[in-house]
């Protein structure tokens, strides 16, 4: 990017396979109407780290702030 662009760069988290898992199974629990807070969605995705061997993934609250951000799961909350 050169200085003055404008233009911002599509990030993807440092485990787009646990982002992945999380947004469709956000997708699949709205469709149910169940209550979704930060705790649940933390816990899901660490258990989805685990099955998937992502050994390295944390789900902290940074975590959640950054895929809110990202993948736009805001609008399920």
């Amino acid at each position: 990017m050169t200085p003055g662009n404008s233009q911002k760069r599509n990030r993807t988290g440092q485990s787009p396979a646990v982002d992945a898992a999380v947004m469709e199974w956000l997708r699949d629990v709205c469709k149910k109407d169940a209550p979704i807070n930060g705790p649940i969605m933390m816990a899901k995705a660490k258990r989805f780290s685990e099955k998937l061997g992502d050994n390295k993934f944390s789900g902290s609250n940074g975590w959640m702030f950054k895929f809110k951000k990202n993948s736009l799961a805001s609008r399920f909350f």
